[in-house]
């Protein structure tokens, strides 16, 4: 009797381990890639980081001035056990920093990527966060989700077709309440960026590019 116990256990444990002898690794495809200022091909299967820095995009403000905005995009691949198999699920953060009116505003699009995470294969965000100049009293509009199938906290954003440099895009248009945010409206364009940020104060940039 003690034989058949453990032989049914250790039956139950290479049942168990049998699909973990592979290190999984999620990537993202080049179309995901768009999202985070990406043009090289998709991420591979090994993992990986990426960090990309531009501390000088120009806007022009208000067909005005030219400001600086400060990009930055990464890529990097955590760790995580999915019922003790060995698995890396893959996350992006592209984030542009700009200050208008003395403030510090900070917008931020993260992608992550694996099989457990809210159920599906890739899962976007977007979020705002305004500071003053020394990054105190800050706000922070709650992180929502779009073109995402499990959201519980939806985006207030459409899809348009729009003109930049004489190029017709696609365009992702983010709208924002003043509560959590001083930025009123983004738009957005793959491959491309923010190409024009507007707040409540009728501050209006556009990329020059």
């Amino acid at each position: 009797m003690r034989l058949f116990f453990i032989t049914i256990s250790l039956i139950l444990l290479f049942s168990c381990t049998k699909d973990c002898d592979k290190t999984t690794y999620y990537s993202f495809s080049d179309n995901e890639l768009s999202f985070l200022l990406l043009k090289d091909s998709a991420v591979g299967i090994n993992p990986m980081r990426f960090d990309y820095y531009d501390r000088n995009t120009k806007y022009l403000l208000n067909l005005t001035d030219t400001i600086l905005a400060s990009l930055e995009a990464l890529v990097y691949q955590p760790k995580y056990d999915a019922y003790k198999c060995p698995k890396y699920m893959i996350e992006g953060d592209f984030n542009i920093s700009v200050k208008l009116n003395n403030l510090r505003n900070t917008i931020s699009i993260h992608l992550i990527k694996n099989d457990s995470y809210c159920d599906e294969k890739l899962y976007k965000t977007i979020k705002v966060r305004t500071c003053n100049e020394d990054n105190y009293n800050c706000i922070q509009y709650r992180a929502k989700c779009f073109e995402s199938e499990c959201c519980d906290n939806d985006a207030d954003y459409i899809t348009d077709s729009i003109t930049f440099n004489n190029r017709r895009f696609k365009a992702y248009i983010f709208s924002f309440e003043r509560t959590y945010s001083e930025i009123k409206e983004v738009v957005f364009v793959q491959n491309i960026g923010f190409i024009k940020i507007s707040d409540f104060d009728n501050n209006e940039m556009i990329l020059i590019k």
